[in-house]
């Protein structure tokens, strides 16, 4: 029988790691039970376009109830919260196109920390990220027109 794990399952199994809900243990057997199911090749990804995220998920949890020794957990707990906003709360790697000009297309690659405050910016002005972009590049543009008129 295939069994189907969804990103939205896999983050609230994350979620109820991080807020206590489920045990360690709990979360490593589910997750376990899941990557058992994907070796016998009975295992289904929803979206399909997000497989590759949750197996990452799948095999981090599995291992959440690994100990150092008898009295210390390989991972401590704000380990959970970082790994959870690492592979959930940042989009996926996607190449954004900007277009200032219907002729005209610009592509922006940013590192992760770069990424990361724009989608904090984001999510603070409400506007889509393209708009965002394509605001603050006019208006440096257009800084350094006037810049060079002035010497």
């Amino acid at each position: 029988m295939i069994m189907r794990v969804s990103a939205n399952e896999v983050k609230e199994i994350f979620q109820q790691l991080i807020n206590k809900k489920l045990s360690r243990e709990e979360v490593a057997e589910w997750a376990y039970s899941r990557t058992q199911d994907y070796d016998n090749e009975q295992l289904e990804f929803f979206p399909p376009e997000e497989e590759g995220r949750i197996w990452e998920t799948l095999q981090y949890l599995e291992g959440v109830d690994l100990k150092e020794n008898n009295d210390t957990y390989l991972h401590i707990d704000s380990d959970f919260f970082q790994e959870f906003r690492h592979k959930w709360e940042r989009q996926p790697e996607i190449e954004t196109h900007i277009s200032i000009h219907p002729k005209h297309e610009y592509v922006v690659t940013l590192p992760d920390t770069l990424d990361t405050i724009l989608l904090q910016i984001q999510r603070k002005e409400g506007k889509p990220l393209g708009r965002l972009i394509n605001q603050w590049v006019h208006e440096k543009v257009q800084q350094y027109a006037k810049a060079s008129v002035a010497m």
